[in-house]
């Protein structure tokens, strides 16, 4: 960032945080990422779509896409009947957010995709967050 917009954040005061980006820096960077992505790209397609057969610009990927628009009726219904788990685990900043781009993203992925993904969160924001912060409280009251 900037330096006259590093001064509005405190948190950003360190000289290493700013960046005054001048045409050459700008040029030789873009430069850069430019040719990496080019030196990257056959390797990426062969490891990924090549070996792992992971779908991408195929027909699977096109049906698996089709098939996330088709489900969505059913994940909505599915999600209608899941409330959230009330104002305590909203305190604890554990809820639903219905953005947009979420949605977008939820029925362009297969389901058992959006299973998991609930699954991890339920783990890490419901179970493992949690325990995280006891143990930080209890390591701040035995360095006390």
């Amino acid at each position: 960032m900037s330096p006259s917009i590093a001064i509005q954040n405190p948190d950003s005061s360190r000289p290493i945080d700013t960046k005054i980006p001048a045409l050459g820096w700008m040029i030789s960077f873009l430069y850069a990422v430019s040719f990496l992505g080019l030196l990257l790209a056959v390797p990426l397609r062969k490891l990924l779509i090549v070996d792992l057969k992971l779908p991408f610009s195929s027909a699977t990927a096109t049906t698996d896409l089709i098939n996330g628009y088709h489900t969505t009726k059913q994940q909505i219904q599915t999600l209608g009947k899941y409330p959230t788990f009330g104002l305590e685990a909203y305190k604890e900043m554990f809820y639903f957010d219905f953005s947009a781009t979420y949605v977008g993203v939820g029925m362009m992925n297969q389901y058992i995709i959006n299973i998991s993904l609930l699954i991890v969160g339920i783990l890490s924001w419901g179970i493992m967050w949690p325990f995280i912060e006891a143990k930080r409280e209890a390591y701040i009251i035995i360095q006390i």
